[in-house]
């Protein structure tokens, strides 16, 4: 765990089994002038790891030993929970009051509710497979958070991984279980109002590498059902839906995209980018998007993700980006990366 240093308002102390066709995208080398929109109010070493707005104004940010929350679009951020022992790994709110966040110690993991914007916090689940090391890869939930899900990843040594999914119909006072049918992990997980999607990591079937794409109806329907598809052999490290069209991308240059809600997946290459990890992708409504990487290059496209150009490199490895509004977003990362940017 990294120390922490903050310069920051304090709240009071409260306690497809085939090959997936392949297409070239051509990428602009040119890189644009950067161009900060502001400059991060606080000063920190740790590493931030997510990103979650319900407005323009009002976010959220889960990293190293903290929880973050801003009221103005990230110009000055506050601390709502530290735990130099957790690394928080996952968050989502509903609105400015009611939030989850999930966390690691390296033996367990952990989720925690909050009704009043972070002044409190009540631990809901802790997780322990054996002193195996786990981590949550995502949270969501609807109604108040009164019914939610949860991914996690059990680690039984440095080459495996085990995916669970988790989910409560009363705010976490009773929990369920729901198997995947094979030991393979969970790589990325994406919420699109109340439907959930979430990708498996590759995991080899006897005679090839594949991954599976998972449609979870639990929010919506409170339904244990999921649905699974082929979806070739895709490294995700993050994903982002609009309706049927949806994007992944991943390490080793992955970025693939489905034009049927995950049923069928089309990997495309970048030019210039066959070999870099993709850490993060959003889109806002004009159809432009936005892609990181673990060097902290951001990459913009402006026709749905059909061609991609170099416009920032902050040098630090990126975790996760959103789109605040249509003109400016916000990128986090490793030792206290936070910088809000003109598109």
């Amino acid at each position: 765990m990294k120390n922490l240093i903050l310069v920051l308002v304090l709240l009071p102390s409260f306690v497809i089994g085939q090959d997936t066709p392949i297409d070239e995208i051509k990428v602009s080398t040119e890189q644009m002038e950067k161009n900060f929109y502001l400059n991060n109010s606080y000063q920190t070493t740790a590493d931030l790891n997510k990103i979650y707005f319900i407005d323009e104004e009002i976010g959220f940010i889960a990293g190293d030993g903290v929880v973050l929350n801003t009221n103005n679009g990230g110009q000055i951020w506050t601390l709502i929970k530290e735990d130099q022992t957790r690394d928080f790994t996952a968050i989502h709110f509903e609105n400015k009051s009611i939030g989850l966040v999930g966390g690691n110690d390296g033996f367990y993991s952990y989720v925690y509710l909050t009704n009043n914007g972070g002044l409190t916090w009540e631990q809901i689940l802790r997780v322990w497979y054996s002193n195996e090391s786990n981590e949550v890869i995502n949270l969501f939930g609807n109604k108040n958070s009164r019914n939610i899900i949860l991914f996690v990843n059990q680690y039984p040594n440095s080459t495996q991984a085990y995916g669970h999914v988790y989910v409560s119909k009363n705010a976490g006072e009773d929990w369920n279980r729901i198997g995947l049918g094979g030991r393979t992990g969970i790589s990325s997980a994406f919420k699109l109002n109340d439907k959930i999607y979430f990708m498996s990591k590759s995991s080899w079937t006897g005679s090839t590498w594949a991954t599976s794409f998972y449609e979870s109806y639990f929010l919506d329907e409170q339904s244990e059902r999921i649905d699974v598809h082929n979806s070739g052999n895709i490294s995700s490290n993050d994903m982002f839906f609009n309706s049927e069209l949806g994007f992944s991308c991943g390490n080793q240059g992955s970025f693939a995209i489905t034009s049927d809600a995950g049923k069928n997946w089309t990997s495309k290459t970048i030019q210039g980018y066959s070999e870099s990890n993709f850490t993060s992708i959003d889109f806002n409504s004009n159809s432009e998007g936005i892609l990181s990487t673990d060097e902290g290059e951001i990459l913009i496209s402006p026709d749905n993700g059909q061609s991609w150009s170099l416009k920032y490199d902050l040098g630090k490895k990126i975790n996760d980006i959103k789109f605040l509004n249509q003109n400016k977003f916000i990128v986090i990362g490793d030792e206290g990366l936070i910088e809000i940017l003109e598109f």
